[in-house]
């Protein structure tokens, strides 16, 4: 039986890389997506102006600024993309010139941006939605729902590594604000620990392999799945695996 594929309000979304990564999965064999994939409409966007200027690096994929953006209300959602184009015109020209504020030296040919987004719209919106609304109807019918919590707990913003996390919450809190779920709708919840531990992006390293099976797993197994970016092994870290229980 096939399952609906939800991607949550928490999420940040880069459209190319979507559009990409759906195209390399049609070429596998993934059939009938369009049909099943739903999109937040209160999902944030990233685009090549927020990709190019980053700080710590943990992903590379920019979702940092969209994020930090949320609280002063810069950010763009979905719903202002699909929604009146020529409003998203005149925010996006806005967060432009914020930008140049703080970034002088870049460089965004605002009507390309516009065109690229205008069609994107067109591609997305048939799979944008209110997840809220859907997701509590399928609570009500007593549908099951898995979620999938992306990154580990060490990157979480309140109780990873910080400075060196994401920015958001990835631990299981994030079920509630990514997703809107209650929390007493929250059933079993599964923890998975390697033996081994690995991270991307930049952050003090105490217990890194740098021996031969440190090599080996680089190798073998310690590449980004998203952009096979170089990931550093380290040894198991018994108190971050206690302090996440």
């Amino acid at each position: 039986m096939l399952t609906d594929i939800l991607t949550g309000n928490g999420v940040v979304v880069h459209l190319p890389g979507l559009f990409e990564e759906l195209k390399k999965n049609e070429d596998k064999g993934l059939a009938d997506w369009n049909n099943r994939l739903l999109i937040s409409d209160r999902a944030h966007l990233v685009g090549g102006e927020s990709k190019g200027k980053q700080i710590l690096g943990t992903t590379k994929k920019g979702i940092g600024q969209p994020t930090h953006q949320k609280p002063v209300e810069l950010a763009f959602v979905l719903a202002d993309l699909v929604g009146d184009f020529d409003s998203f015109t005149s925010k996006f020209k806005d967060l432009v010139t914020s930008y140049h504020r703080t970034f002088s030296d870049l460089n965004v040919n605002i009507d390309e941006e516009l065109a690229r987004y205008r069609l994107y719209a067109e591609r997305i919106r048939p799979l944008v939605t209110d997840t809220v609304e859907f997701l509590d109807t399928q609570l009500r019918d007593n549908k099951k729902i898995l979620v999938e919590g992306a990154n580990a707990a060490m990157l979480d913003i309140d109780f990873g590594t910080y400075p060196y996390v994401t920015s958001s919450n990835c631990s299981i809190g994030g079920v509630c604000t990514g997703l809107g779920l209650p929390p007493k709708r929250i059933g079993s919840v599964f923890g998975v620990v390697k033996a081994y531990t690995t991270r991307v992006g930049d952050g003090p390293f105490p217990t890194e392999l740098k021996d031969d099976i440190g090599e080996y797993l680089q190798v073998s197994w310690s590449r980004g799945w998203s952009d096979n970016r170089r990931k550093t092994p380290l040894w198991l870290v018994g108190i971050c695996s206690s302090s996440i229980h």
